[in-house]
Formats: structure tokens, sequence, C-alpha cells
């Protein structure tokens, strides 16, 4: 994540009150990367602290990849409660966490 978390504070401070008044209660807030670093989940949960943000979620591509498909092939994400769970928590989101899902149907 480097020293782009300065960037990402800045636009929930700049944005959080605009979605707040917009009737959106809940901002959860995602980078999504091939890889991140040890450190760079310090530097989330800070951005969590200092900003309206419920959760800042460290989305690994591959993550990513096998969300869309566990989407398209199961019902297990068809809510946003689900969603939300999964966004829930500041910290890295890897595809073996997506794997993981695969085995609860």
């Amino acid at each position: 994540m480097g020293t782009e978390d300065r960037k990402f504070r800045d636009y929930l401070e700049r944005h959080g009150n605009d979605l707040e008044r917009e009737g959106i209660p809940s901002v959860y807030f995602a980078v999504i990367s091939r890889s991140f670093e040890e450190n760079d989940i310090g530097k989330a949960r800070e951005v969590v602290r200092l900003t309206k943000a419920k959760a800042f979620v460290l989305l690994e591509a591959a993550a990513l990849r096998g969300l869309v498909e566990l989407k398209l092939s199961t019902h297990l994400l068809d809510d946003a409660a689900a969603i939300e769970r999964l966004f829930a928590v500041s910290g890295v989101l890897a595809a073996t966490d997506v794997d993981a899902l695969k085995f609860k149907k």
C-alpha cells in the first residue's frame, strides 16, 4: 500500500459525510492488489480509526476473482448481509478465505 494510506484517508474524510447524507450509514473501503505487506494491515486499521469507514479490506486480486466465481456459481453471496460480513473486518482478504466459503455451501 506504500504511502497511499493518506490518500485513502483523505478520500474517506471528504466523501464519508456525503454518503451519510445520502442515506448510506455504513462505509466499507477496499483496496485491490496482487499482494499486501504485513505493515499494510496496521495502516488500514489506522484509516478506519481516523475516518467514518467501518472497515478497510485489503483485497487480494485472486480473492476478488474467487468472489466473482462464487457469486456466479452459488447463492452464498446473494444478499447484502453476506457481502457485508466479508468486508466487516479490516485486514487482508485472501483467496484462501474465499476458498473456505466454497465448503460452506
